[in-house]
């Protein structure tokens, strides 16, 4: 899994594959796996940081904040994509005994959810997100305006 460490200025890092560049690892007092799921706003959506470590200041570094800006905007942009080609929704996802990097979003270590339809192995927040409403296409396509070919399924509109 990912994870991310604090320092004794307050700012928490990210570790590992997406390692923060400005602060050496011996800088550290505190490292935890970054659960973006429970440090997430469940109403604002927002990232935040632990509540039980730190001070009352205590932040992201802006560098990698911007990162996981990053990994949010992709793991957005293709679930969009996605669910403008596929009629799959409210998915029940398995998890699998593999820890990848996800697909989606590229959060390191971290893909461990999968799903027989999509054919893909994500992380939980990516397999989260895409059961949420907030990620719905105005035009989802229906079963009824899929063809199969080659085995798989196919907007009809694609065709012509």
């Amino acid at each position: 899994m990912a994870e991310m460490g604090l320092t004794l200025t307050d700012r928490w890092h990210l570790l590992g594959k997406h390692a923060c560049r400005h602060v050496d690892s011996s800088e550290f007092q505190e490292t935890r796996e970054f659960n973006e799921i429970a440090l997430t706003h469940p109403e604002w959506g927002s990232l935040g940081v632990p509540s039980d470590s730190g001070g009352p200041g205590a932040s992201w570094c802006r560098h990698c904040e911007q990162t996981i800006d990053d990994m949010q905007s992709r793991r957005f942009n293709t679930i969009i994509d996605l669910k403008a080609l596929v009629p799959y929704r409210d998915i029940s996802w398995r998890t699998v005994d593999r820890e990848e990097d996800c697909s989606w979003c590229g959060k390191a270590d971290s893909a461990t959810q999968y799903d027989s339809d999509l054919d893909e192995i994500v992380c939980p927040a990516c397999a989260q997100k895409y059961n949420s409403p907030g990620t719905e296409v105005a035009d989802p396509p229906i079963r009824s305006s899929l063809v199969v070919i080659k085995g798989e399924l196919t907007p009809f509109n694609l065709l012509t």
